[in-house]
């Protein structure tokens, strides 16, 4: 058995071991690293130097001024070299450039490319192929629509270049249209079915008799991507509306149905005050008459007229719903101008694309250069700012086991002095 006396110089010698490990685990984590030389490097010398620091030594530390964001095979280089041992602190006050594309939910398939920018910058959209647009970014943002896409889409400014993969088709349902015999019922159901949609009606001939291809059918998303509502309902298809949107259709509601009670739960905004159609021998869209709307909460406005919405948007449970408050919008497509019949199936179909269930046919693919400012702070981090000592993997091993060896001491002393207790 152990004396008393070697026990504690056993003791004391783990005592010291344990300040010496600590001591020098704080030294490796704050005192400078050891530098095997300084280098400032621009954007236009990265390439350069980055071949310089595989093929040779790499500095200890380095200070990159960039002016335009390094390509992706730049930046991920870099970040391996950082990744390696060497600290790398960038400077340089860059705007952010980013690209979405998104694919309509229409059946007459066309995109949307919305991108940022400086504002007022010009950017400049390509497909690989051609040329799509020149924009200005104004406010910072802009967005393009096209009916063709012939492969990933590439956004080029004054600060560099974003690019977004080609987005896949959706996949589109049938589009229900319920309402009364008229003239408004007649041309949506109309418009829809020239631009593409397929569209079964419920239309109401007379008390309790309706007529249609809707008769009997159940509303879901596995047969139906939106409905469209043009009068105040009847029974309980309040209910079955309800259910049909919490699991992700799309409602459309106009004329009639705005002032349903029963759909009140459902729609994003409450009618207003009477909206008086011009007098005017060419009618256009802001000519119609109708309601302003009273937006709650949580709804967006799509569309205003001396600043009182009349089209507005929500979400409920996993669905979508718009409340337009135009009232015979017949009359812009046969009261118009010649252009006025395609503006008309424009129109309803954007709307009613807008708020369809239309899932993507395959899982989406995102790709980091659609933001490749933050994808450079991802792998640098913030300018200034040289990645910490203790992420260096080179690093890593000699700390792990300067820790191991005070975690050893301590347990040393404490289990020598819980022996020494013992009678």
């Amino acid at each position: 058995m152990r004396s008393p006396i070697d026990a504690r110089s056993f003791e004391w010698g783990a005592r010291a071991l344990l300040f010496a490990t600590v001591l020098a685990l704080l030294w490796r984590v704050w005192s400078p690293p050891p530098v095997a030389g300084n280098e400032a490097v621009t954007s236009d010398g990265l390439a350069g130097a980055l071949q310089r620091w595989t093929t040779g030594p790499a500095p200890g530390r380095a200070s990159l001024r960039i002016e335009r964001l390094p390509s992706p095979a730049e930046r991920d280089w870099l970040a391996a070299v950082v990744r390696a041992g060497s600290d790398v602190e960038w400077h340089g006050s860059l705007d952010a450039i980013a690209v979405e594309a998104l694919a309509s939910a229409e059946p007459q398939h066309s995109y949307v490319i919305r991108a940022t920018g400086a504002p007022g910058s010009g950017l400049t959209v390509t497909d690989g192929a051609r040329e799509i647009a020149a924009i200005e970014a104004r406010e910072g943002a802009a967005s393009v629509r096209t009916t063709v896409l012939s492969g990933p889409v590439s956004v080029n400014g004054r600060v560099g270049r974003a690019s977004a993969a080609r987005p896949r088709a959706r996949r589109i349902g049938r589009v229900a249209v319920i309402g009364p015999a008229g003239w408004e019922t007649k041309f949506v159901i109309a418009a829809l079915e020239e631009r593409g949609w397929n569209v079964e009606s419920r239309v109401a001939v007379g008390p309790a008799v309706t007529v249609g291809t809707l008769r009997g059918a159940t509303l879901d998303t596995s047969r139906y991507s939106a409905v469209v509502v043009v009068q105040q309902l009847a029974g309980g298809s309040a209910a079955e509306l309800a259910r049909f949107v919490r699991t992700g259709g799309g409602l459309i509601a106009t004329g009639g149905a705005i002032r349903d009670r029963s759909l009140a739960s459902l729609l994003p905004a409450r009618p207003g005050r009477s909206l008086g159609a011009r007098d005017s021998a060419v009618v256009t869209r802001e000519a119609l008459g109708g309601l302003t709307l009273a937006p709650g909460p949580r709804a967006a406005v799509l569309e205003a007229r001396a600043e009182a919405p009349v089209v507005a948007a929500g979400r409920v449970g996993n669905g979508r719903v718009i409340v337009a408050g135009y009232s015979d919008t017949w009359q812009w497509r046969m009261r118009g101008d010649d252009s006025s019949l395609e503006a008309h199936r424009d129109w309803w179909s954007a709307v009613v694309g807008a708020a369809a269930y239309a899932p993507d046919t395959a899982e989406s693919v995102h790709s980091p250069e659609s933001a490749p400012l933050a994808a450079w702070h991802a792998a640098l981090g913030p300018p200034g700012a040289a990645e910490p000592l203790l992420l260096r993997g080179r690093r890593l091993p000699v700390e792990a086991l300067l820790f191991a060896l005070a975690a050893l001491a301590l347990l040393s002393e404490i289990v020598s002095r819980r022996r020494r207790s013992l009678p």
